[in-house]
């Protein structure tokens, strides 16, 4: 195995699987990156057999070939490499000689910057010369490390014969991610609450369906069918969309990306852009309990759960390519995250592949625990409310991190949240105006009219929270304003996303449920 490419180039496709590797493995060969060029191209692996993560990168490719090197080591070193200049990286049996080359009149080639410095490195290890670009000086950095053989590394799992889901945009699904893996438990006891849900569902075309309009949005969406998937759907239009729930049994959020796709066809997700398409949680809860079922009016495609901890390594590495294709399949209890390059290729490459176990087990039925009805409904400055909490945590203590929200009535609506705290180190009372609030019991007033919340329906109302738990979510909420839709000082409290502006519509596709906290004196 022979090939040279940029540190840069070298050192970002190390990055993307070194967290897959394990740090405690049974076997030493776990510990390592399996390195394979085949024409000029070079594949990366890792894995701790939980998730595996494999990325593609082009290369000058001198020797096909294939080994082993420890994570630790070839990491490492290429980390503190120069970011100008040239890696060559050789193997020779188990032993690998990686050489750094600085370009002529570049700055670092009078600094101090080898590795293990052996004198000039002319010659590979069969004592030939070695293709070092003319722009280049041979520099005075060369390392060698002991690798393992191939064959001894576990197999990458086959991408052939997966059944495809969808396909959707790195930059959407990463930011979807984020607003629901804060609230991934820890507690490895209950496994089903350390993942995700991915809930894939079908609408079929119905009353009020309309084909003309249906390819005109397709059209203007930039639709394109990814992958014939003949066994995947039906043979009729349909709409489809997918949910991200997150529970911990302490908060509940969910995350809807909506599509439009023609059935027997990976569906092209896009985030929501109207009323219609918004997260519509709260219907679904209108669910017979002796019937079973999770959702009212859709039936699920794919209920699927997904440990947290790998989709946050997923989350990362699709913040470097917001811009790509990530599509999404399923294998023999595994999942995979296919990353496909914006980029034409002559060959089938795929720069990047996540495969990630899948959690067995039931997840809870959490349309149930949604409320159908509050007491009211107010709306808050997101970054007001945030900061008041935080503010506030600066005086809660480490095992009792409480905040008290409490709405005030004024001329008979509410016109006031108060945020405080108090303990023995001090307390924080901070008042924030309600910019809208209503009576979500009372829906026939005309439309228009304002508010008048007499204190029988709209009663002031106190309830504590976690302070972390409701930063987190605030966190979570990118809108300048949020929905507080409460349901009395002991049930749960559901916020959602304000859209002002047309561009904030497609931000509204998000739910966050979190339960109060008891306070004793």
């Amino acid at each position: 195995m022979k090939f040279t490419t940029s540190k840069t180039n070298l050192f970002n496709t190390l990055q993307k699987v070194a967290k897959a590797v394990s740090l405690k493995a049974p076997l030493p060969v776990l510990e390592g990156i399996l390195f394979e060029v085949h024409n000029n191209y070079l594949t990366v692996t890792a894995t701790n057999l939980d998730i595996s993560i494999q990325c593609t990168t082009k290369i000058n490719g001198f020797r096909d070939g294939s080994i082993v090197l420890p994570s630790r080591y070839i990491t490492e070193i290429v980390r503190r490499l120069p970011d100008t200049g040239e890696v060559e990286v050789e193997s020779n049996d188990l032993n690998v000689y990686l050489r750094y080359y600085v370009k002529a009149g570049s700055p670092s080639h009078s600094q101090q910057d080898t590795v293990n410095a052996v004198g000039p490195a002319r010659s590979d290890a069969g004592g030939q010369s070695t293709l070092i670009p003319e722009a280049y000086h041979t520099g005075l950095s060369e390392a060698v490390i002991q690798g393992f053989n191939s064959s001894s590394f576990p197999s990458f799992p086959p991408i052939s014969n997966l059944k495809g889901l969808l396909s959707i945009k790195a930059g959407l699904l990463s930011e979807a991610l984020k607003q629901v893996l804060f609230a991934v438990s820890s507690d490895e006891s209950r496994p089903v609450f350390t993942g995700v849900l991915f809930q894939l569902f079908q609408k079929e075309q119905g009353e009020g369906y309309d084909e003309k309009k249906f390819n005109e949005q397709a059209s203007d969406t930039g639709f394109q069918p990814v992958v014939d998937r003949q066994d995947a759907y039906p043979t009729s239009l349909c709409h489809g969309f997918l949910k991200l729930v997150v529970t911990d049994t302490h908060r509940l959020v969910c995350k809807t990306l909506a599509s439009k796709l023609p059935a027997g066809r990976m569906p092209t997700l896009q985030a929501c852009h109207t009323e219609s398409d918004a997260c519509n949680l709260i219907p679904d809860a209108a669910v017979g309990q002796a019937s079973g079922r999770q959702d009212a009016h859709h039936t699920a495609l794919s209920n699927i759960i997904v440990p947290g901890k790998n989709l946050n390594e997923l989350s990362r590495i699709l913040n470097q390519t917001p811009e790509e294709e990530v599509e999404i399949s399923l294998g023999d209890s595994q999942i995979f995250f296919i990353i496909k390059s914006a980029e034409k290729d002559e060959q089938e490459i795929y720069p990047t592949i996540l495969v990630s176990r899948l959690i067995a087990g039931k997840f809870p039925l959490y349309q149930q625990v949604i409320p159908l009805k509050f007491i009211f409904s107010v709306s808050l400055k997101t970054q007001e409310l945030k900061a008041a909490v935080e503010r506030a945590m600066l005086f809660t203590r480490e095992n009792i991190s409480l905040v008290n929200l409490s709405f005030i009535r004024q001329a008979s609506c509410l016109s006031k949240c108060i945020i405080s705290t108090k303990t023995e180190a001090g307390g924080v009372k901070e008042t924030l105006t309600v910019g809208q609030a209503s009576n979500l019991l009372t829906n026939d007033r005309p439309e228009g009219q304002a508010s008048n919340l007499s204190e029988e329906t709209c009663p002031t109302c106190s309830i504590y929270f976690n302070a972390h738990y409701l930063v987190e979510a605030l966190r979570a909420i990118i809108t300048e304003e949020v929905y507080l839709n409460i349901t009395g000082p002991l049930s749960a409290m559901v916020m959602y996303p304000v859209a002002r502006h047309e561009e904030d519509t497609e931000l509204t596709d998000y739910l966050s449920l979190l339960l109060p906290a008891r306070y004793e004196e």
